[in-house]
């Protein structure tokens, strides 16, 4: 029993499942009123360091959700030692840490750290936090071009959110992801389909980082088409909400990426070089290295150095290297075709092959 005037342990920690609770309906700004709730009520608590470290687990899961991981501190997840493989605390531990990795660009090490968590899926028995790993492995599973695998972990987590109202917008998020991996699979229709469902739903919401996402990933969709006059306007609408790029940096960043590169493609250099350089400024800030990369190269192209080839070669090796395979294949392709415009029909080859090569089913 906690002292007189000392707040019990038990009564944070269940703060703290309040807390994530509401991360997980993207409840954001609940989300950030509670956390100095908890953080007031740490002051009084008796000590207990099982919920000091599953305070620390949900700052990142926080961090993750408002997009501010460039602040957290890596040193979060070095000590596995202070993490008992009996209980909840470990399976928190290796999801959010794949996700940390997932959200730095560590495809590998995020996919070694999910596995681990679903080696402890026997240990969680709310449904909703079984959606949620499969959910981020879904994501995973498309960042890594496995787009069977990907749509098999979404529809899973997506089954789960359909059942419960109070996760609409986690379900939209499963829609999300699995119309890109439509688009990964050329079913362009069914997509663009999915995504207008998508936009008609958020729109009724208030929930501009989703909306933002949502207006970003069918202009994707126009893109893949090479319909760019007609995603430049669903970018500005994107870029044009007014909370966007507070609510959601990351998204944000993708947008104007999206928009820089439809500005490349529709031969427009001066706004492009306007934007690129905005682009890169915002993509270093953020720390986002495989977005630097692609504007790079799209630079490379525009401007033309002597040396452009061997440029563009490196970015991409780079990219591989990191294991951002969509990314890679996409720019891949961009490069080809603007080579093949300038009449470097060898070079050209060279990275539509690179592209085909990243296909998969």
């Amino acid at each position: 029993m906690a002292e007189a005037g000392v707040l019990s342990s038990v009564d944070v920690a269940n703060m703290l499942n309040d807390w994530y609770v509401m991360m997980k309906k993207r409840e954001i700004q609940g989300a950030i009123q509670l956390k100095e709730d908890i953080l007031q009520a740490f002051d009084r608590m008796e000590e207990n360091q099982d919920v000091l470290l599953y305070y620390q687990l949900l700052e990142y899961r926080f961090k993750d959700l408002i997009e501010d991981t460039a602040s957290l501190d890596h040193s979060l997840f070095v000590d596995e030692n202070a993490i008992r493989t009996d209980d909840m605390l470990s399976y928190y531990f290796y999801f959010f840490k794949g996700m940390y990795e997932m959200r730095r660009g560590n495809q590998d090490t995020a996919f070694h750290h999910l596995k681990l968590a679903e080696d402890k899926l026997d240990l969680v028995h709310d449904d909703i936090e079984k959606a949620e790993f499969h959910y981020k492995t879904g994501c995973l599973y498309y960042n890594i071009r496995s787009t069977l695998l990907s749509i098999h972990h979404l529809k899973m987590a997506s089954s789960i959110y359909d059942a419960d109202p109070c996760y609409v917008k986690k379900s939209i998020s499963c829609q999300m992801m699995l119309a890109l991996n439509y688009a990964d699979q050329s079913k362009y229709d069914e997509a663009e389909s999915l995504f207008k469902e998508v936009i008609h739903s958020l729109e009724q919401m208030d929930d501009p980082d989703l909306l933002g996402h949502a207006y970003c990933n069918a202009a994707f969709i126009k893109s893949l088409r090479n319909e760019y006059s007609e995603a430049v306007p669903l970018l500005e609408k994107a870029l044009m909400i007014e909370s966007f790029e507070t609510s959601s940096p990351g998204g944000y960043l993708l947008a104007m990426y999206a928009y820089t590169k439809a500005l490349f493609k529709l031969k427009k250099p001066g706004l492009f070089h306007y934007y690129v350089q905005l682009s890169l400024q915002k993509a270093e800030n953020l720390k986002q290295r495989n977005i630097s990369l692609k504007l790079s190269i799209l630079e490379t192209l525009m401007i033309q150095p002597d040396n452009m080839i061997e440029q563009i070669k490196a970015y991409c090796d780079q990219l591989e290297s990191m294991n951002f395979l969509v990314d890679l294949e996409a720019i891949c392709q961009d490069a080809a075709a603007y080579l093949t415009d300038l009449g470097l029909h060898e070079e050209s080859s060279y990275f539509r092959n690179k592209a085909l090569s990243l296909k998969t089913c």
